[in-house]
């Protein structure tokens, strides 16, 4: 096997287990990060019994970690969406666009941006770094010779 078959096969390894590594251990951080966010920003304010079932918050809502769905992408990009459905409404969006972005003829206080503030947070607080080194070192990938370090 010459020198650029060697690499060309290394280098298939490596990505592989960078999307690996993706799907699962730093998807579930983020949809760790998701559902703190959302129970921050939009579940956190004082409200009835009555609207606070209404808002399902982890009863099919934006609270549900089954409403969280992760994939990755070409280029070892991790897509993760909530995709917890708008309640009697045939607006055909999801209720995360819904409160992240506001809807003016929909009852709601505002936009509550916390899917932004869930990227911010993955990559600000190193803990999806620490995830994918995580997943890679599951794989038997070590850090040691690509100079990152765990914060």
């Amino acid at each position: 096997m010459s020198l650029l078959e060697r690499y060309q096969t290394m280098s298939a390894k490596l990505d592989a287990a960078i999307d690996s590594a993706l799907e699962h251990e730093v998807a579930e951080v983020v949809k760790d990060i998701i559902l703190e966010q959302a129970v921050s920003a939009v579940y956190s304010y004082p409200a009835t019994a009555p609207a606070m079932s209404s808002r399902r918050k982890s009863d099919g809502g934006l609270g549900n970690r089954g409403n969280l769905s992760a994939r990755v992408e070409a280029g070892h990009v991790l897509i993760v969406e909530d995709v917890a459905p708008l309640q009697g409404t045939d607006y055909g969006i999801a209720l995360s666009d819904v409160v992240e972005h506001g809807l003016g003829n929909y009852r709601q206080p505002g936009p509550r941006p916390f899917l932004n503030r869930s990227e911010t947070e993955a990559v600000s607080s190193g803990r999806a770094a620490a995830a994918l080194l995580s997943g890679l070192a599951r794989q038997g990938v070590t850090s040691s010779g690509f100079g990152v370090q765990k914060k």
